[in-house]
């Protein structure tokens, strides 16, 4: 087992291929961290209601979620790094399309909305083609270091892409767009080119596998099979609820009241600062306390802090500290989950099985904003933060209770397993 102290800026150094999909993938999470306030502040700025930015949030997250049925089989059969160019090349064009448009005055609630899809279901295939390509290029016992450094790389471009969305939207939500392109283009640039993998005919192969090698039946079934794994993706359904819920309910609040974009910006990034902080912090933890009572700890935190907001959320300061504290674990538990699930995968069926983790884990995620924009739209913005608080209790309750979640081992026992 490797060293964690100073493990991942080592990683860097000695892996430039690690590095470069690294900051391909960054330059690709801050677009889209920047979309994520810039697509529902825009809706609200040009006359739309909460209910349309959530329909517009749920119907993009949908879709990209239904993409996943057979995104992870297209990783598998197709090369990884050539899927993640094609995927990166449409949403460089999806956003530089709609700046077009924007500047031509002819712009709507609809072409966002159709923008949002599009880039949706492209995006769709960059975690398991991530999970692919790090499998490929990383050694073994580096697992657990790279899945850190891919949790604070994605907690920077939230913490960098919201409040840039927020600033960029008050100038001009075109400007934003054209952003996202360019984004969207670097990280073409950077995506390493890295050769397929060798099929092999091998006891690991789960049954049916060679009957259905590309299927993401095979995905799910290993899942099934697998206790941990299965507890972690129940958890994670639930908990999206919530998650995507609240982000909705505060931006028409703070939008209707008068906040700056860019103040709103920063609100959506205090969580992602949270998950910088922690995945700084945070390894060492993992050495001490297994991962299941991490998670349920990482559940507390939430919840608590969700109750707390519903209670504070008329000031903005009091809201981004509680969603800074909110963030400090869950790089450490979504890292930590990350390098065992790849720990305990066959690589032949390692992007079906992040696939079929992602799916059920982000079903009910799409709902979040629509429900959160229609509660607030019809209840006020307190009753809409009830409910999300409300909601947070259940993925907890079921944590505590699951003995395979609560049996989650260390990250030294995922290496030795490994």
């Amino acid at each position: 087992m490797c060293s964690w102290e100073g493990v991942g800026v080592n990683l860097l150094a000695k892996n430039p291929r690690f590095t470069s999909l690294t900051v391909a993938n960054a330059c690709n999470e801050l677009s889209q961290a920047l979309s994520f306030v810039a697509i529902p502040l825009g809706i609200l700025t040009i006359g739309g209601s909460a209910t349309s930015a959530g329909v517009v949030a749920f119907l993009s997250a949908a879709c990209g979620i239904g993409f996943q049925f057979v995104s992870g089989a297209i990783v598998d059969r197709f090369n990884a790094s050539v899927v993640l160019k094609v995927a990166t090349a449409i949403q460089v064009l999806t956003w530089l399309v709609v700046a077009l448009l924007f500047y031509a005055g002819t712009f709507n609630i609809t072409i966002i909305g159709v923008a949002a899809v599009v880039a949706s279901i492209a995006a769709s295939v960059s975690s398991p083609c991530d999970n692919v390509l790090i499998s490929r290029i990383v050694a073994r016992d580096d697992l657990g270091a790279a899945n850190t450094i891919v949790q604070g790389r994605e907690a920077c471009a939230n913490l960098v892409g919201s409040p840039l969305g927020g600033l960029l939207v008050g100038w001009s939500l075109g400007v934003a767009m054209i952003v996202q392109s360019v984004f969207h283009g670097i990280a073409l640039l950077l995506v390493p080119s890295v050769g397929s993998a060798v099929q092999e005919d091998s006891g690991e192969q789960d049954s049916g596998g060679q009957e259905s090698v590309y299927g993401l039946w095979d995905g799910f079934r290993f899942v099934w099979k697998n206790p941990g794994l299965r507890a972690v993706v129940f958890v994670a359904s639930l908990i999206n609820l919530p998650l995507s819920m609240q982000p909705i309910v505060l931006f028409s609040h703070y939008e209707a009241v008068g906040v700056s974009s860019l103040l709103i910006g920063f609100y959506a990034s205090a969580m992602g600062l949270g998950v910088v902080v922690g995945s700084v912090v945070g390894v060492k933890l993992l050495e001490k306390v297994s991962m299941g009572w991490v998670g349920i700890v990482t559940l507390l935190v939430l919840s608590l802090g969700f109750v707390f907001i519903s209670v504070v959320y008329g000031s903005i300061l009091f809201v981004g500290v509680v969603s800074f504290v909110s963030g400090l674990l869950l790089p450490v538990f979504n890292g930590a989950i990350g390098a065992y699930a790849m720990a305990v995968t066959p690589e032949h069926i390692l992007a079906r099985v992040v696939a079929a983790t992602g799916i059920p884990g982000l079903v009910l995620s799409p709902l979040g904003p629509l429900l959160g924009g229609f509660l607030s739209d019809s209840y006020g913005v307190f009753f809409a933060l009830c409910i999300a608080a409300l909601l947070t209790f259940p993925p907890l309750v079921v944590a505590v209770l699951s003995k395979s979640f609560r049996g989650l081992p260390l990250i030294q026992e995922i290496s030795r397993d490994s």
